[in-house]
């Protein structure tokens, strides 16, 4: 049988918060639902890389939510390292930081992939997508390819960053460090500009430093939905668009983005969350 996991959507009501006043600027807050879902596509895979850590109330604050994809590759110990233990090593950077929550993205992402070596992940690693909530505010943290997508009612707009020796400011950035590419591999071996792990090839200038985005919400976001690249293979941004003026929910939502994929002949683990902001 394959590996499947659901995460039913967490049943808040739709619609948003009363508008808050914080130095004198009113904002609507909204509530959040979401929608997970993981599928180790059995036929063409022996065992399960990616992994799914969600969090509601995170720091026992009701307006900040955690959501992260880790999509394991040569195994799967790097991306468990990094599930296990991202949401308190953030939650201890954000009070040692005083909240500053850019910075404790990066002092995160190096203490995990530390921690990694520690561990030897040398010949393994992992993506790592995190979106963090706070009230009005979606901050999308990443290293790797498994993407973030934010959808309004005519368009999805990625915003995490792709870092696959194929970017052409990556491979700026690894030509002055001296890196040899072949095939658009570090060494003719790894796609991945930046992850968490490999570390036999942070000598060759693979880092694990996050590209960071900062969004603020509109009446206009619907979802956003954050997926290994076992979804972004085979599912378009085009197709996001669709889905959500088909798909009632996040549930429904996710259902379908990882049908599509399986349907659309992907061969790999795919991992797949939906969130989605209500409006009046």
């Amino acid at each position: 049988m394959n590996f499947v996991r659901i995460r039913n959507e967490n049943l808040l009501k739709a619609k948003f918060q009363t508008s808050r006043n914080i130095m004198g600027l009113k904002f609507k807050i909204p509530f959040i639902t979401y929608s997970s879902k993981e599928f180790q596509n059995e036929e063409y895979n022996d065992y399960m890389e990616d992994f799914i850590y969600t969090e509601e109330n995170f720091d026992k604050d009701k307006s900040q939510y955690l959501f992260c994809i880790f999509d394991g590759h040569g195994g799967d110990k790097s991306a468990l390292i990094c599930k296990n233990n991202f949401s308190k090593i953030f939650s201890k950077n954000l009070k040692k930081n005083k909240n500053d929550i850019e910075k404790s993205f990066y002092d995160s992402f190096q203490e995990l992939d530390d921690k990694c070596k520690k561990e030897k992940c040398f010949n393994e690693g992992n993506t790592m997508t995190v979106v963090f909530i706070k009230e009005n505010k979606l901050y999308c943290a990443n290293v790797g390819d498994s993407s973030c997508m934010l959808i309004n009612e005519v368009k999805a707009n990625k915003i995490s960053v792709d870092h696959l020796c194929g970017n052409k400011n990556e491979q700026m950035r690894l030509h002055k460090e001296g890196c040899k590419i072949i095939d658009y591999k570090i060494e003719g071996e790894l796609s991945l500009s930046r992850s968490i792990g490999d570390h036999v090839y942070k000598k060759c200038g693979l880092i694990c430093e996050p590209d960071i985005n900062v969004i603020m919400f509109t009446p206009r976001d619907r979802y956003c939905v954050i997926a290994s690249d076992g979804v972004w293979d085979i599912v378009a941004s085009t197709d996001l668009v669709k889905f959500s003026n088909e798909c009632k929910n996040c549930k429904e939502m996710c259902e379908k983005i990882v049908n599509s994929a399986i349907k659309g002949g992907s061969d790999d683990n795919i991992s797949c969350i939906v969130i989605g902001f209500w409006k009046d």
